[in-house]
């Protein structure tokens, strides 16, 4: 007697029988992907954590440091060698940034047959240094220091442009200035006096 027929297997993808023992390569193959789609999960959520740690939202750029002072020193006549604490700055007009910072400059102010020597203010942030060179037979300087809050203010002397604020002006002592400070929205007339020990003024601008 024959033996009975099996029934037939559903045949699952490929045609493999949904019942078919899983060979163990493909078994060890399928564990495989699954412990590197979860490494791969780690890597992109730790680098997500990571960027929200060193950057996290609503925190914009630092902002950028700022560099040292600098002094731009003009003079009239032009060409005038400056030193400053026995270093050669450049002859006028010449932009010197301090290398550090100090209270003052000292300055030796050379031309071609004197030499001047003065102690004046330093600011921190830009400023300017304007030296009118005293005539014949003045051995001394003096100096007034124009300021004004906020600073960047320009500032005008007799009607001729010597720079912004902090300003420090130098020439024959006891010379009057008429000083003409103005910004983009406001101005402001005032007077200094210069002097050998050195004054300040403070212009208001309202």
């Amino acid at each position: 007697m024959a033996a009975p027929a099996m029934p037939a297997q559903p045949a699952g993808f490929g045609g493999v029988p949904v019942d078919a023992p899983i060979p163990v390569g493909a078994r060890r193959g399928g564990k495989g992907r699954v412990v590197l789609l979860l490494l791969l999960l780690l890597l992109v959520g730790g680098g997500v954590a990571a960027v929200l740690v060193l950057k996290p939202f609503g925190v914009g750029e630092p902002a950028v440091p700022a560099g040292p002072p600098q002094v731009q020193f003009a003079s009239n006549p032009p060409g005038v060698e400056i030193f400053d604490h026995g270093l050669f700055v450049g002859e006028t007009p010449v932009l010197h940034t301090l290398e550090q910072k100090r209270p003052d400059h000292d300055l030796q102010i050379v031309t071609a047959r004197r030499t001047f020597r003065t102690a004046v203010p330093a600011y921190d942030g830009p400023s300017w240094v304007y030296v009118a060179i005293p005539p014949e037979g003045v051995a001394k300087v003096g100096w007034a220091a124009i300021v004004t809050d906020p600073a960047g203010a320009d500032v005008k002397v007799g009607g001729e442009a010597v720079g912004k604020t902090p300003l420090v002006y130098l020439g024959a002592p006891d010379s009057a200035l008429e000083l003409e400070v103005s910004t983009a929205d406001v101005s402001a007339r005032s007077s200094a006096k210069l002097a050998a020990e050195g004054v300040t003024v403070a212009v208001p601008l309202e």
